[in-house]
């Protein structure tokens, strides 16, 4: 086990010019996968929030 984490420690700092990048590109892919859901998200709750005014608003009028 320990011969595999140095192999992969190895291979990490030899090639830290390509990993890094590639690293980075699929972390700025996962922020903009975040991203794009907590707008999604937003959007549904401003929605139901809206929703639930009108049928307040409808219903429960005096």
């Amino acid at each position: 086990m320990a011969f595999q984490i140095n192999e992969i420690i190895n291979f990490l700092i030899y090639y830290q010019f390509i990993v890094i990048p590639v690293l980075g590109g699929f972390t700025a892919f996962i922020v903009i996968l975040t991203w794009y859901q907590v707008r999604q998200g937003w959007r549904f709750y401003f929605s139901k929030r809206r929703l639930i005014k009108q049928l307040h608003g409808k219903y429960f009028e005096l």
